[in-house]
């Protein structure tokens, strides 16, 4: 969940977590694969976006909150295709590659303006950068390296947050290994 202080859960490793956003207490629970959400109950479609010399891509809507590009899908778009869309109209970026990693289950019993539980997906990209024009409600885009990319990120101490860099760093260290030969 974006922009969420996590209250409590398990220990570093935590794949389900309590977290305060908007005055309410939610429950955030990462599923990775082979689990796959209902389209109809995803939210949200996120990337973490890798460049090709190893960056990771962030956006934010107020120069000082960072998140991971993407966004909510329309009517009829696949998450891919959300992920593509939001690339390209917020971030100034072309979708190369993507790969479903996993998801954000997310049970939040208060909440007065849509489900009680939903869910949000998350992607490993690689992306081709544009010059960045600000558009809609990013303000801003950032380049950080893995190694400070849970510091910059709002939500680095989430949970979700640690399995996403994981899950892109082994995505992109075998994409730099070299293929094997039979």
């Amino acid at each position: 969940m974006q922009g969420g202080r996590a209250v409590g859960g398990a220990g570093r490793d935590a794949t389900s977590e309590r977290v305060e956003w908007e005055g309410r207490v939610t429950t955030v629970s990462w599923l990775a694969p082979p689990f796959r959400p209902e389209r109809r109950l995803t939210t949200q479609a996120l990337g973490i976006c890798f460049t090709t010399d190893g960056q990771i891509v962030l956006v934010s809507s107020d120069g000082e909150n960072w998140s991971l590009p993407g966004g909510h899908p329309e009517p009829g778009e696949t998450l891919e295709m959300a992920l593509e869309r939001e690339l390209r109209e917020e971030t100034c970026a072309r979708l190369v590659s993507c790969e479903y990693v996993g998801c954000q289950r997310v049970d939040d019993p208060d909440r007065r303006d849509g489900p009680a539980l939903y869910y949000q997906a998350r992607f490993w990209a690689r992306v081709e950068l544009y010059p960045f024009e600000a558009s809609g409600d990013t303000i801003a885009r950032r380049l950080v390296t893995p190694a400070t990319f849970l510091d910059t990120l709002a939500w680095g101490e989430a949970a979700a947050a640690r399995i996403l860099l994981a899950l892109g760093r082994r995505r992109e260290q075998q994409l730099a290994q070299p293929a094997s030969q039979d």
